[in-house]
């Protein structure tokens, strides 16, 4: 045998391509199943119950993520954008070309189908997934500069045009222009660079959005969810309040909340909650409601409707947001009742303007609801308990400078007598 020939161990077995096969056909059938068995709509229109005009709220002001929004006029300044952004995001990683790209969304464009509400109709497969990979290369471009020096470039509009990074924030927590999480997590996996130190994509995200959220930077890191839906779902999970709902008692009657200024009347302090977790930890004893402060900007309505209107498509949920802010709705009656929160620094804004926040809250008093079975109905029923007299009536001597005087003086004779009186009895008991 000619030694320079080489020997095939290769070991042909009749039929093992016919199984492979038939694995591979079993294989890909019984994940299509589970795909369609377990996939659900995670990205929805908003709730059918919201009038014409609320649903401005929804509409994004600079850019459209997504399929629901894609094509508006006012939004393509920054469409035009996106591509830039694209070609650097594919610069990142020498061995990422924009085929591998391609053929993670087209793989995954069944998938991603199925997560919205609407079917659409008019959008062939090639101008969906082209939608989903400008949208999603966009986001992650956008969360890497904002993060990393290293990714920022020079002239870039996001980052110059006063604003426009902040409704851009904005935008992206809207119900209507979400994206699903999943398909910017396998891309950000593709465009990292082994050689370097990288960050988790929900870091980066959480960074991206932790000025967006009130309350302590450490409890929105530590409930900031790292598998999501969606990014307006894990901007929600900041949301939610630390404390337990207070207990209701079924054999009161439900009532309702009164405004600020009726509560103020009746006795009932407000205090600015500064050092609370949660912009929804609200608490009430002793007289006193403790209330998170609110920093009002023209989004505030934006981005509070859209967390409620989230809460109202997922099941689920134990509605917190909504029940927040139909909570403040009742508060907030007059703009009487706005000034009350803003002097107490419950309310406020950058400019420090009590005019522009009545004017910025002035939607709230139109989503006055009953609070019966929210997530503040006990704290309700507290408020509307008969307070101790006693306490009632220091603290409205408490807000007459005259009738404390007056107080203090009866005060001060009443011990003066007791101590004479007293010695007096100890001289008689001497001397008798």
């Amino acid at each position: 045998m000619d030694s320079s020939t080489p020997v095939s161990h290769t070991i042909n077995i009749p039929g093992i391509s016919q199984e492979s096969s038939r694995e591979e056909s079993l294989l890909s059938s019984i994940e299509g199943k589970l795909e369609a068995n377990c996939s659900s709509v995670t990205i929805f229109k908003a709730p059918s119950e919201i009038n014409i005009e609320g649903r401005n709220v929804f509409v994004p002001a600079k850019v459209s993520i997504g399929p629901f929004h894609h094509g508006a006029a006012h939004l393509q300044s920054v469409e035009n954008l996106k591509w830039r952004y694209l070609s650097t995001f594919l610069k990142h990683n020498s061995s990422l070309t924009l085929q591998d790209l391609i053929k993670i969304v087209v793989k995954s464009e069944s998938r991603l189908k199925k997560c919205y509400e609407k079917k659409f109709c008019s959008l062939d497969r090639d101008e969906f997934s082209l939608i989903m990979l400008l949208d999603c290369c966009f986001i992650l471009e956008l969360l890497l500069r904002y993060s990393k020096r290293r990714f920022k470039r020079r002239n870039d509009p996001v980052f110059t045009t006063p604003g426009l990074l902040f409704d851009i924030k904005c935008d992206l927590m809207l119900l209507e222009n979400q994206i699903p999480y999943f398909l910017l997590d396998e891309i950000y996996e593709k465009v990292l660079d082994p050689r370097e130190e990288n960050m988790f994509l929900s870091d980066l995200t959480f960074r991206f959005f932790r000025t967006m959220v009130p309350g302590d930077r450490k409890f929105m890191g530590d409930n900031f969810v790292v598998e999501a839906d969606h990014l307006l779902e894990m901007v929600h999970s900041c949301f939610l309040s630390t404390y337990p709902p207070v207990k209701t008692n079924d054999k009161l009657k439900s009532k309702e909340l009164p405004s600020a200024s009726k509560l103020k009347t009746a006795g009932i302090k407000f205090k600015n909650a500064r050092s609370s977790k949660s912009l929804l930890d609200i608490k009430f004893q002793n007289g006193v409601l403790e209330i998170p402060p609110l920093r009002v900007y023209q989004q505030t309505e934006a981005i509070l409707r859209n967390l409620a209107a989230y809460e109202i498509r997922q099941s689920g949920t134990d509605q917190q947001v909504k029940s927040y802010l139909k909570f403040m709705s009742h508060l907030l009656q007059s703009d009487g009742d706005v000034k009350i929160l803003c002097r107490k620094k419950i309310l406020y804004a950058l400019e420090d303007d009590e005019e522009q926040i009545i004017e910025n809250l002035k939607w709230i008093r139109e989503q006055k609801e009953s609070l019966s079975g929210t997530y503040f109905a006990g704290i309700v029923q507290k408020l509307n308990e008969k307070p101790d007299r006693s306490v009632v009536r220091w603290r409205r001597l408490r807000r007459k400078p005259t009738a404390i005087g007056v107080a203090a003086d009866l005060m001060v004779v009443v011990i003066f007598g007791a101590a004479f009186f007293a010695a007096f009895s100890i001289l008689q008991r001497r001397y008798k």
